[in-house]
């Protein structure tokens, strides 16, 4: 008999509000989000979910690929990412908590016994035991715990984006998302929060102003404040959408 995600993962601790946190902290800079994701609303989706796995890394070897655990003391050119950490210090940072975002960069990177792969999708690896078998196989994280863990992030997630000198990039010609221009000045804030739509006024401004001296007071505003809050915002969206989704699990 086949295992439900939820039956996987329902005997995991739940991570404690102090995990979560943590590891909100730990997406907002896990890449360079202010290049990956686009800086206006609405986004692009992150998917936060519970993985027995998480911390550990994936060697592709053919039918030897698994996952193994990753140690304080490996070699250099396996810890090749600044996220990089040993799996225990991930779980007491974070608990089980992992997330999907199709955007970042992935890696390959060979090793003496296989691939190091970092790509993801919103699934969990399992050991099926009945009688001496043991089966592996994956399991999709199901679409009711996805849309509970689901959050539309942007750019300014990440420290880099609350500085407007970033903002005064994108609106460089050669600066797109995918085939989209970004346009601050053209952007539609009508549905906005009031947080945002502050940060499009001010950035307007600025965008617009002759020069520092005219445009002083509100890169002021915007930097020490108004994007600060704004990243704020969508850390507390994130904390909201890691605890629906645990509420789903342990139901």
């Amino acid at each position: 008999m086949s295992i439900s995600y939820v039956d996987s993962v329902a005997n995991l601790p739940r991570p404690t509000v102090q995990q979560v946190a943590e590891f909100v902290e730990y997406v907002a800079t896990a890449h360079s989000w202010y290049k990956h994701l686009p800086l206006l609303p609405p986004g692009l989706p992150f998917e936060f979910y519970l993985d027995p796995n998480a911390g550990r890394e994936w060697i592709e070897n053919g039918s030897r690929s698994r996952f193994r655990e990753r140690v304080a003391n490996a070699p250099a050119r396996e810890r090749f990412h600044y996220t990089w950490q040993p799996t225990s210090d991930y779980v007491a940072r974070f608990g089980y908590l992992t997330y999907f975002a199709d955007a970042g960069t992935s890696f390959l990177v060979p090793m003496k016994d296989g691939v190091l792969s970092t790509a993801s999708a919103p699934r969990i690896h399992v050991k099926n035991r009945r009688w001496m078998l043991v089966k592996r196989s994956w399991i999709t994280v199901p679409e009711d715990v996805r849309r509970e863990g689901t959050v539309y992030l942007t750019g300014v997630i990440h420290p880099i984006a609350q500085s407007v000198v970033s903002w005064m990039l994108v609106q460089h010609p050669a600066n797109t998302f995918g085939r989209t221009r970004l346009d601050i000045l053209a952007y539609d804030d009508s549905t906005a929060d009031d947080i945002v739509r502050t940060a499009i006024r001010l950035l307007r401004r600025v965008l617009l102003s002759s020069g520092r001296a005219e445009a002083g007071p509100d890169l002021e505003e915007l930097e020490k404040r108004v994007l600060p809050a704004w990243a704020q915002t969508q850390k507390r969206e994130m904390s909201q959408a890691v605890q629906r989704m645990l509420d789903r699990i342990y139901a």
